[in-house]
C-alpha cells in the first residue's frame, strides 16, 4: 500500500510505505467441504519417492505410491468427514443434555431421601457419562495453513483429545487419561522449511490453552530426525517409544504447559461436562 504525504503537491519528495505481510499464509479451521484438500496434504506429505534408478523398477515402484497415496487420500478424508459429522451430531445432542443435567440437578434436590433420591441419583451419574462423551467427540479440529496469494492449502494438523498413554490401541479398554493429541502435522513440500509447522503448533497450543489442556501429546517417527528436532526445539520431550518388535517404530512426545503463560481471557468457561451447567 502506498500513500502521498501533504507536501507532494508542492513538489517534495514522495515517501512510500509498503506493508507486507510477515507470512504468506495464514492459518484458520478447516471447513467441512475442505477435508478432501486437507487429506491430500497428509497423503502428499507421508508418501516417500521412490529412489530406484532402473526407469522400469521405477515407474513400477512410483505407481505403487501413487496408489498408497491414493488410499491414504481417501482413508483420510473419511476420517475428517466422519471426525466433522460426529462434532456437529455431538454438538446438537449437548444442548439437549443441558437441559436434562438440569432436571436431574432439580430431582436431586426436590428429593430428599429413600427411593425418589436413589433414582436421582442414578439418573444424574448416567447423564455425567453421556455428557462426557459428547464433550469428547466434541474436542477435535482440524487446521489448515492456506495461502494468501493462491488460496492453496499447504498445511494441516488435527487436534483431539486421546489415550496417548495405553498400553494397547483402540478399541482394547484402557483406564489411561484423554490427552490432548496431535495427528496428521503435514507440510506441502514446496513450502517446507518456511515456518508453516512452527506455525501450526503456535496455534494448536492457543487453542490447548482455550480448552485448559495441561499438556500436548504427539508421535513422530523413528529417523525422522527434522521433526523430531522441531517439536523439541518447540518445547516437546520424549516420554517413551514403540517396542522394538514393530515395523515401524514411533516415540511419544509431550509438551506441559505452562498456566502461568496464558492470559485469564484465553481460557474458556464451560469447556469440561462440569460446566456446562453454568452455561444455562
Amino acid at each position: 500500500l502506498t500513500w502521498k504525504s501533504a507536501g507532494e503537491a508542492h513538489g517534495a519528495p514522495r515517501r512510500r510505505r509498503v506493508e507486507m505481510r510477515a507470512k504468506p499464509y495464514r492459518v484458520r479451521r478447516c471447513a467441512l467441504e475442505e477435508t478432501r484438500a486437507a487429506a491430500r496434504v497428509c497423503a502428499e506429505a507421508f508418501s516417500k519417492k521412490p529412489e530406484l534408478r532402473l526407469e522400469a523398477l521405477q515407474r513400477l515402484a512410483q505407481a505403487m505410491v501413487d496408489r498408497r497415496r491414493l488410499q491414504v487420500e481417501e482413508d483420510l478424508e473419511y476420517m475428517f468427514a466422519r471426525a466433522a459429522a460426529r462434532k456437529r451430531e455431538a454438538t446438537i445432542r449437548t444442548k439437549l443434555k443441558r437441559t436434562e443435567g438440569e432436571i436431574a440437578q432439580l430431582r436431586m434436590a426436590v428429593a430428599r431421601s429413600g427411593r425418589a433420591l436413589a433414582r436421582a441419583k442414578l439418573e444424574r451419574a448416567r447423564w455425567e457419562r453421556e455428557a462426557q462423551s459428547l464433550w469428547f467427540q466434541r474436542q477435535w479440529i482440524c487446521l489448515v495453513a492456506e495461502h494468501y496469494s493462491t488460496g492453496k492449502l499447504i498445511g494441516c494438523v488435527t487436534i483431539s483429545m486421546r489415550q496417548v498413554e495405553s498400553l494397547l490401541p483402540p478399541p482394547f479398554p484402557s483406564n489411561a487419561p484423554r490427552r490432548l493429541y496431535l495427528s496428521n502435522m503435514a507440510v506441502d513440500q514446496q513450502f517446507r522449511r518456511q515456518g508453516v509447522a512452527r506455525t501450526l503448533l503456535q496455534e494448536s497450543e492457543k487453542l490447548a490453552r482455550r480448552w485448559n489442556a495441561e499438556d500436548m501429546w504427539l508421535h513422530v517417527e523413528e529417523g525422522n530426525h527434522v521433526a523430531e528436532e522441531l517439536y523439541i526445539a518447540c518445547g516437546f520431550a520424549r516420554k517413551r517409544s514403540d517396542p522394538n518388535f514393530l515395523f515401524r517404530r514411533r516415540h511419544l512426545l509431550c509438551k506441559t504447559l505452562d498456566p502461568g503463560d496464558a492470559s485469564p481471557s484465553a481460557r474458556l468457561e464451560g469447556t469440561s461436562p462440569s460446566g456446562w451447567q453454568s452455561q444455562g
